[in-house]
């Protein structure tokens, strides 16, 4: 009887695993419907796209009931099929998306134009961190400016990502030193 249930548990604990409240999932295909209720006959509350950051709320069947982050609390139902733990490429970080990609390019040719106009680098890397964040790592450089000429290139940047996101949904640009340590922010 004792094997029975360690067997039993060992069945069923992984299944209790998966439908846990709180967890973090991962749009997984390009586009989704969000829905009213956990089933196609259920009107589409809105899309999101691949990389969207979900929370777990509750399960029905093959589908989960979520709270989307970035939409203002919005909450619906995905089919359990089109959500995962990771993103689709396996990775924690977020997917390169056409913005963040807009915003890249922008921000590396401004870089390359602080390099050529000062002889400095002033940031060394931007990193998606998903969720209408983005990172950039300062240089000492940087970091030893005054306040006021710091301020003035972290706006600059966020106008960068604001123009490059273009939505109205939060969004925020974190300045790092080279150790990860939060130095500066900007959001909305």
């Amino acid at each position: 009887m004792k094997n029975f249930i360690v067997s039993l548990l060992i069945i069923l604990f992984p299944v209790l695993v998966l439908a846990v409240t709180g967890d973090t999932l991962y749009v997984q295909a390009n586009t989704v419907n969000m829905r009213e209720g956990p089933s196609t006959t259920h009107p589409v509350i809105m899309k999101l796209h691949k990389g969207h950051k979900l929370i777990e709320i509750s399960r029905r069947g093959s589908w989960v009931e979520v709270g989307a982050e970035r939409t203002n609390g919005k909450i619906g139902w995905i089919h359990s099929s089109l959500v995962g733990e990771k993103h689709s490429d396996g990775s924690t970080t977020a997917p390169e998306t056409p913005e963040f990609k807009r915003f890249e390019s922008a921000f590396n040719q401004l870089n390359a134009k602080i390099r050529r106009s000062t002889g400095y680098n002033f940031f060394t890397k931007s990193e998606n961190l998903g969720d209408g964040i983005v990172q950039v790592t300062a240089t000492d450089v940087w970091l030893s400016a005054p306040l006021a000429d710091r301020k003035s290139n972290l706006r600059t940047i966020y106008d960068m990502w604001d123009a490059a996101e273009k939505s109205d949904l939060p969004i925020a640009v974190y300045v790092v030193d080279e150790y990860g340590n939060q130095r500066m922010s900007l959001g909305r």
